[in-house]
C-alpha cells in the first residue's frame, strides 16, 4: 500500500470527523491525534485514526458560537519563558460578549524577584513599576473570576496557558477552560505571511498595536484579531 493511501490531510480529517480544520490542527498540536506529523503548514494523519478524541474535544464552530458564548482574550508578560521557574509581571484581558469587546482588565504584578534587564527592554516593565503591586497570589483569583464561564483566547496560547495553569495549581485554584489559539488561526487563514507574530498579524489586518509587549494592549489587539478571523471564517 502506497504512503498516500495510508495518510490523510488536515482537510480530509476535518471532513471525516465533522469538525473544523482549525480544530484538527489544535488536536494534532496538543498530541490528541496520535501519529500526526507536520508537513509544511498542514498535518498528515494516519487514516486508521478514528477521530473519537476529536469529536469529544470539538467545540461549536467559532463562527456560530461567537454571538452566543463569552470569550476572554488574554495576554501575560513574564520574567522569562519557563512557567515553572519564571514569574508573571502583568496580566491583561479583554472580554467579548455578543461578538463585541465589552470589558478589559489589566494588572501589573509583583514577581517577588528581579526583572532581568533584557526582559525590561522588551516589555518596558521595570522593577520600580511592580514595586508595591500585589503578587500573583492576589491577582490570579480576580483574573479567574473575570474568566468564569468563558472560553479563553490567546496568541500562542500554549505559553500563556502554561503560566496560568502552573500558578493556579500552585494556589489550589481550579483551571479548566476551553481555549482558542489565534496563532493557529493566523497560520490557517494567513498562510502567505512570513511569520505570524502578533505585530505581523495586526499589521496585516490593519489593527493598531501601539504598545506591543504590554499585556492589556496585546490582549485588546488579539481580541480584535480574533473577531476579524471570525469574519474571515464566516465569509
Amino acid at each position: 500500500m502506497g504512503l498516500e493511501a495510508e495518510l490523510m490531510t488536515t482537510n480530509e480529517a476535518a471532513e471525516l470527523w465533522g469538525i473544523t480544520t482549525r480544530r484538527v490542527q489544535v488536536l494534532c498540536e496538543s498530541g490528541k491525534v496520535v501519529g500526526a506529523v507536520r508537513m509544511g503548514r498542514t498535518w498528515i494523519i494516519p487514516k486508521g485514526t478514528t477521530g473519537v478524541a476529536a469529536k469529544e474535544e470539538s467545540a461549536e464552530p467559532i463562527t456560530t458560537s461567537v454571538n452566543s458564548k463569552t470569550y476572554v482574550v488574554f495576554d501575560i508578560e513574564t520574567t522569562g519563558f519557563s512557567a515553572a521557574k519564571d514569574k508573571i509581571t502583568e496580566i491583561g484581558a479583554a472580554k467579548i460578549v455578543g461578538g463585541k469587546i465589552v470589558e478589559t482588565l489589566g494588572e501589573l504584578i509583583n514577581p517577588q524577584t528581579g526583572i532581568p534587564r533584557h526582559i525590561t527592554e522588551i516589555t518596558g516593565i521595570t522593577n520600580e513599576m511592580v514595586k508595591g503591586k500585589e503578587s500573583i497570589t492576589g491577582v490570579l483569583p480576580r483574573f479567574l473570576e473575570f474568566c468564569k464561564g468563558s472560553t479563553l483566547v490567546a496568541h500562542n496560547a500554549k505559553f500563556d496557558i502554561s503560566f496560568i495553569r502552573h500558578n493556579a495549581l500552585s494556589q489550589g485554584l481550579e483551571f479548566n477552560y476551553e481555549t482558542v489559539d489565534t496563532l493557529s488561526l493566523a497560520r490557517e487563514l494567513l498562510p502567505h505571511l512570513a511569520n505570524h507574530k502578533l505585530q505581523t498579524v495586526a499589521n496585516e489586518l490593519g489593527i493598531d498595536l501601539l504598545n506591543a509587549h504590554r499585556a492589556t494592549d496585546d490582549a485588546t489587539a488579539t481580541a480584535k484579531i480574533f473577531l476579524k478571523f471570525v469574519e474571515m471564517q464566516s465569509s
